[in-house]
């Protein structure tokens, strides 16, 4: 009777049951499956509060256990993998981290929309199943590798390599063989990334790219830098002001092309005529050699 007055109570009673660590009555789980049609009558957005809380419980893995005993959660978020409440508790009380790990092979998208998640915790919550599992990427070089950390941030990262661990952690007691060499495959990937972060902080600027072109703003800036950081990745011990600029000099005298997706033209002006070229996918990408960090603008 208390279900029917409002059906709501049946998430609720999951989540207070787990975070209490009761077991409930013989009479409850049957209750909240006679529920289950009424609460797909209540607005989404009590739902989506409830869930909230209990994804973020202390209790989250037998509370999960008890939606899907019950099939509610088939009802809410269908697909869910048969390990994400262990996962679940693994992982820091980040609800859209959460939110990816409950969701890791679902519609994700869908199911957060229809429960009315707002625009930032939707796109976030998307992005992260989507980019799941960060060791899948193939990353042939280096560069590969700096692009994918500038297009994706560091704090997406970090919940995707929190979110895999957790997942590797939770991995079968018949599977510790391949778990391992996932760990280490992780653990390499995390070497990689932290060495083309170091790498990637350029010990010179844009002002001081533009007087030594003798430029303006503008494409040549952003395809100096991007040059550049491609030579330090190749050789870290050159990320000097004197050895970057020597660099610079030394390829514009040259007259040879910077890296893939950029290309060099020079004028009665050395430095005077770099152009953009269209990059691998037919688009420019200046604006991402132009957003890479550098030492004297920190």
């Amino acid at each position: 009777e208390r279900f029917g007055e409002d059906p709501l109570r049946a998430l609720r009673a999951a989540r207070i049951s787990a975070a209490l660590g009761l077991e409930p009555d013989a009479e409850i789980e049957p209750a909240m499956q006679e529920a289950r049609t009424a609460l797909r009558g209540v607005a989404r957005e009590r739902v989506r509060r409830e869930i909230e809380a209990l994804l973020l419980a202390s209790g989250v893995v037998p509370a999960l256990a008890l939606l899907r005993r019950t099939g509610i959660e088939a009802d809410i978020a269908p697909g869910t993998a048969a390990d994400a409440g262990r996962v679940l508790a693994m992982l820091p009380r980040d609800l859209t981290l959460r939110l990816a790990g409950w969701l890791r092979g679902t519609q994700a998208e869908s199911i957060v929309l229809k429960l009315r998640f707002p625009r930032r915790v939707v796109a976030e919550v998307t992005r992260l199943v989507a980019l799941h599992p960060i060791d899948a990427r193939r990353l042939r070089g280096d560069v590969d590798v700096r692009r994918l950390v500038r297009r994706v941030g560091e704090a997406c990262l970090a919940r995707l390599f929190a979110l895999r661990e957790a997942e590797i952690a939770e991995a079968p007691a018949s599977h510790t063989e391949s778990a391992a060499a996932q760990r280490a495959a992780l653990a390499a990937l995390r070497d990689r990334i932290d060495r083309v972060q170091r790498a990637g902080v350029l010990a010179i600027d844009g002002a001081t790219i533009m007087a030594t072109l003798g430029c303006g703003p503008g494409p040549a800036v952003g395809a100096a830098l991007h040059f550049l950081t491609d030579c330090v990745l190749d050789d870290p011990t050159c990320n000097t002001r004197q050895a970057l600029i020597a660099k610079l000099t030394e390829n514009v005298e040259k007259g040879d092309g910077p890296p893939r997706g950029l290309a060099i033209e020079l004028g009665d002006t050395p430095g005077t005529a770099w152009r953009e070229a269209p990059g691998p996918e037919g688009r420019p990408d200046e604006r991402e050699a132009r957003d890479l960090p550098n030492k004297e603008t920190r």
